[in-house]
């Protein structure tokens, strides 16, 4: 398994956005530096945190060829 995204929640306005892992540097996650919601007026807040049980994980299976 794999993990495919996480949801995190701005503090201030609540705004909830999807963080997809970068595979191709070990899974890691790139965060945003400050709100960047375009449903809404942006709060510019810079304060986020993980929103519980929201991470999805995909099925993975590497095939190599030799």
């Amino acid at each position: 398994m794999v993990e495919g995204e996480r949801y995190y929640e701005y503090r201030k306005c609540k705004f909830r956005f999807a963080v997809i892992p970068e595979f191709e540097t070990g899974n890691s996650i790139r965060l945003p530096s400050f709100c960047d919601s375009k449903r809404q007026k942006s709060c510019e807040g810079t304060s986020f945190q993980f929103v519980e049980d929201s991470i999805v994980c995909h099925v993975y299976q590497e095939i190599k060829i030799q």
